[in-house]
């Protein structure tokens, strides 16, 4: 707290804002009052999906998105035995292996998904971390949903799935995503994506000059014209320092910095770097199977993204050649010997 008021930060503690009139360069609170501003960034993140089947709201059935969440999953799993996760993205599969790992809990994980993963790291990556958890004797119920959450007394006691399965549980954790927190824009005369994102440039910058916006509420334009949204930690960390300068009236855009992200299950560590929304080939060198391995996700020919597991130092270095504007091209990747942290060199 002295921090904030040594540099004359003045902070506003359990308030919400319920309008925002651009017009007006004004705020509207919760409690009736208003605040005026020169410039303004939103930042209000994103919220997690609900599950909107019967029993959703029974004692057990958790979201992971703050420390109260986190607190409360630990405090149950005291007394738990059996538990259900509900999606197999990154939330429901660190949950998953923290469960059962950390807690030795009995997991199950649901997923609409045919593949955990396939859709943004591939099927040979998808295979290897299902394998992971099923070697830790998690099992998956795939191309499944959940039709209802069963309870007695209040308190979960089941899953039942819509093929009529009906899975033993003590607590269920909600992993399928987050949609931006942005109903109050509603009325704002910002432009919105389908999604209720915030349509910005590539400086953060929204439908309003005065207006910007960072974290998992931005799409931004990025290098292809493409609006981009990205919901992973340090992408919001680097998108803050961008909409302070481009407030302050400098010209950095977002396209400067590659977005690089990581997920660690069980003794898996996996990282990430570059973007590839969608991909026509993926590149491996070494195999995923093996966990030590580099693959490369091209699009018409050109270099995207990478992910790999024990290869560290050439994440490092393709990173590193995506903010010189560097990238290796097709042929190189297609050459086993190819080492791209000479490249980087």
């Amino acid at each position: 707290p002295e921090w904030y008021e040594e540099n004359a930060v003045e902070i506003r503690l359990n308030k919400a804002v319920t309008k925002v009139e651009t017009a007006q360069n004004r705020l509207q609170l919760s409690n009736g009052e208003t605040l005026n501003y020169h410039k303004l960034l939103l930042a209000t993140g994103g919220k997690p999906r609900q599950m909107n089947v019967p029993g959703h709201d029974l004692d057990g059935v958790f979201t992971l998105r703050e420390w109260k969440d986190a607190d409360a999953i630990m405090e149950a799993c005291a007394s738990a035995r059996k538990a259900v996760v509900i999606g197999s993205s990154f939330i429901g599969m660190e949950v998953a292996a923290s469960l059962a790992g950390g807690h030795e809990l009995e997991v199950t994980v649901v997923s609409r998904d045919v593949l955990p993963f396939e859709r943004i790291l591939g099927k040979e990556i998808g295979q290897m971390l299902q394998a992971e958890h099923e070697n830790h004797n998690i099992p998956f119920r795939l191309q499944a949903d959940v039709a209802e959450f069963i309870g007695h007394d209040g308190k979960l006691t089941s899953v039942i799935l819509k093929d009529g399965e009906k899975i033993p549980a003590d607590l269920a954790v909600v992993g399928i995503g987050v949609q931006p927190n942005t109903a109050f824009l509603t009325d704002s005369g910002l432009n919105l994506a389908k999604d209720g994102s915030l349509l910005t440039t590539e400086f953060l910058q929204t439908s309003h000059p005065d207006v910007f916006a960072a974290g998992d509420i931005a799409s931004w334009q990025n290098a292809n014209n493409e609006s981009q949204r990205i919901e992973h930690w340090r992408v919001a960390l680097q998108q803050g320092k961008v909409a302070a300068k481009n407030m302050l009236g400098k010209q950095e855009s977002i396209t400067k910095h590659v977005p690089f992200f990581w997920t660690t299950q069980w003794d898996i560590s996996l990282g990430y770097v570059g973007h590839a929304a969608v991909w026509d080939e993926i590149v491996y060198h070494g195999k995923p199977e093996d966990k030590s391995f580099v693959a490369y996700y091209l699009k018409d020919g050109k270099f995207q993204a990478a992910a790999a597991v024990n290869r560290d130092d050439d994440l490092l270095a393709l990173e590193f050649l995506l903010q010189q504007g560097k990238c290796p091209e097709a042929e190189q990747l297609l050459d086993e010997d190819f080492d791209v942290v000479a490249l980087a060199k």
